[in-house]
């Protein structure tokens, strides 16, 4: 017997109110008692069962990890300050404090060494700094 809606499908059940034979697709459970889709707005409309909601989303939770910056990573991560690296980059840059500070601990060894590259790289760091262009060292902007 095929489907009153689909007659190239296989019938999976009967309505439990009408009766009539409908495939899968055409058929809802309810309770654990298939009905078809047209029945089903019946139920709903009449409030013979109510329909399910969704669940809440989640409420964000904002801490030194997950900041409202929109910064969404997906995992735990403290962020650096900006205003903290520019002022260790302004006063400490020449030894390279401020890299330090965000991770980058290799350049932060050559900038003691260096002078700060030579002032050059410390004057560049204050303005990557101030611009919002200077990345901590996993990569992510300094909040």
């Amino acid at each position: 017997m095929p489907c009153i809606i689909h007659p190239e499908r296989e019938v999976h059940a009967l309505c439990e109110t009408c009766k009539e034979p409908f495939c899968e697709g055409c058929l809802v459970a309810v309770s654990g008692k298939p009905y078809c889709k047209a029945h089903v707005a019946e139920l709903v409309k009449n409030n013979r069962i109510s329909t399910p909601q969704p669940p809440p989303p989640p409420i964000p939770q904002h801490n030194q990890y997950n900041n409202y910056y929109g910064y969404g990573y997906g995992y735990n991560y403290p962020y650096k300050s900006r205003v903290i690296a520019l002022l260790l980059c302004i006063f400490l840059g020449v030894c390279g404090v401020h890299r330090f500070y965000v991770g980058k601990v290799g350049t932060g060894v050559l900038y003691l060494f260096t002078g700060g590259l030579f002032v050059v790289g410390w004057i560049v760091d204050i303005i990557r700094i101030g611009t919002g262009e200077f990345l901590d060292s996993n990569g992510h902007p300094l909040v």
